[in-house]
């Protein structure tokens, strides 16, 4: 399909210079037609006319040569034979019908008379005079019946061609007329493509104009629709993109506009929560002290252990201080988890066992939400190995690779099933999204378990400082 104006209007070229020249083909065709048929019925007579005159020169020539006889003459005769002899064999385009018989007549006299001819000369030759004679006498007989039969076969000619010419007359007004209709159909056509074009094109440049109309007032809501493929299509298609364009930069202002009046709310809501935050931050240093003080007295009392639990909880006192938006260094987290631990088996001494494998120096490096682990290994502990009436075993460990750092958390506990793990516990949850949202990427936390075999947590975390969203904010203390 023409998918151009430029197209279009070429094609329409083509139709018209196609049509006329079809039509100048058709005539000049028939014109030749007519022209050959005409040359061949001159020709049949041309040829006619030719063989009764060189029959007569033929005889002529033989006369003078048997009054005469002298090579130039002998040649002449030659020459006038072959010649008779060539339009002899053509002959046979006159046959028809009509004039078979005398046309077999006429082929017989000539041979007959070239015959009688050529015996006339070889009894001249071997000096039989008069039987030279008698053959060429008996060929001027034979001359005169051709002469007769010539004339026979042109009137045969003329009364045959004589309806052929009324017909062919018939035939060229017959055409004439066709012609003439032939040419009004074609001007009717061409008028009509050449309407359906200028109205193909004009119907979509009003249309193209309307709705350039309803832009300017304003309305980006309504496509312009054209039912062509061409340019005008191109510029419907340009027109709608702009209005659609227009009408998302409006609603792009507008969301942003909602999202500054979002943004001011925040930021008052943020200023209450770091007011209430600062606040709170009285008691916990107050209760951090005192647990300073009272590991130290039990360190002078010689209880040790009561000691270095103490210190442990006041540590996890201070880590939980940090602002949980910032991000704290893998190494950081590990060193938290390992206090959040020894409190764990001091609880639990004989149903926990927890062994931890993490001493790769790139875990400085790594950047982690504050408290990401902590949920992670209370729920192993609450969901895997509390239920279990032998205890059991958390194993933590950490894999380096080259873009990522793998942390798994690992219990033989009670396992969970398809449904608990379908739907999750809130603190899963957090610790995942947590993770999207620090690192801006879905792939951060897989689980995998088996009933009574225990469950497997996976945490993908990425080295690279660019993949990740850290606060610059410090902590109050």
């Amino acid at each position: 399909m023409i998918r151009t104006i430029r197209g279009k209007i070429l094609l329409l070229v083509s139709c018209i210079v196609l049509l006329y020249s079809l039509y100048g083909f058709t005539f000049f065709f028939i014109h030749q037609q007519q022209i050959k048929q005409y040359n061949e019925v001159l020709e049949r007579f041309l040829l006619l006319q030719r063989i009764s005159s060189q029959s007569e020169q033929l005889l002529q020539v033989s006369r003078s040569y048997l009054n005469t006889p002298d090579p130039a003459r002998k040649r002449r005769y030659e020459t006038i034979k072959k010649s008779l002899l060539e339009d002899y064999e053509k002959l046979h385009i006159f046959q028809h019908n009509s004039n078979q018989i005398h046309l077999i007549d006429y082929m017989n006299q000539m041979k007959e008379q070239m015959e009688l001819i050529h015996s006339a000369l070889l009894s001249h030759e071997h000096q039989l005079f008069a039987n030279a004679e008698d053959y060429y006498h008996r060929a001027t007989q034979v001359q005169h019946l051709l002469n007769e039969t010539t004339f026979t076969l042109i009137q045969a000619e003329l009364i045959e061609n004589k309806a052929y010419y009324a017909k062919m007359i018939q035939l060229s007004k017959q055409f004439q007329q066709d012609t003439l209709l032939g040419l009004l159909l074609a001007v009717c056509v061409l008028f009509f493509l050449a309407y359906l074009l200028a109205t193909n094109i004009t119907r979509s440049i009003r249309t193209l104009a309307t709705g350039a109309k309803r832009i300017a007032t304003g309305n980006y809501q309504s496509p312009i629709h054209v039912q062509t493929k061409d340019e005008t299509a191109f510029l419907a298609d340009t027109f709608n993109t702009m209005q659609e364009n227009i009408q998302a930069a409006f609603d792009k202002l507008k969301q942003r506009m909602h999202l500054e009046q979002e943004l001011q709310e925040y930021q008052l809501l943020a200023k209450e929560v770091e007011l209430d935050r600062l606040q709170s931050q009285i008691k916990p240093h107050f209760l951090f002290n005192t647990l300073n003080l009272l590991a130290k007295k039990a360190y002078l009392e010689h209880a040790h252990e009561t000691s270095d639990l103490v210190i442990t909880v006041a540590q996890l006192l201070r880590y939980q201080m940090q602002d949980p938006r910032s991000g704290v260094s893998l190494a950081q987290e590990m060193d938290m988890i390992r206090n959040y631990c020894a409190i764990l088996k001091a609880r639990f001494t004989h149903r926990l066992h927890i062994f931890i494998d993490a001493t790769e120096p790139v875990l400085q490096s790594i950047k982690i939400p504050s408290f990401t682990l902590q949920p992670l290994v209370e729920n192993a502990f609450q969901h895997g190995i509390e239920p279990k009436e032998t205890g059991g075993t958390i194993r933590i460990s950490i894999e380096v690779k080259t873009n990522d750092v793998y942390v798994y958390i690992r219990d033989d506990g009670l396992g969970m099933s398809m449904t608990q793990l379908e739907s999750g516990g809130m603190g899963i949850y957090n610790v995942k999204r947590r993770l999207q949202l620090f690192y801006q990427r879905q792939d951060v936390l897989q689980i995998t378990s088996q009933i009574n075999k225990g469950t497997t947590i996976k945490l993908s975390l990425p080295r690279e400082p660019s993949k990740v969203i850290t606060n610059d904010s410090n902590p109050s203390c």
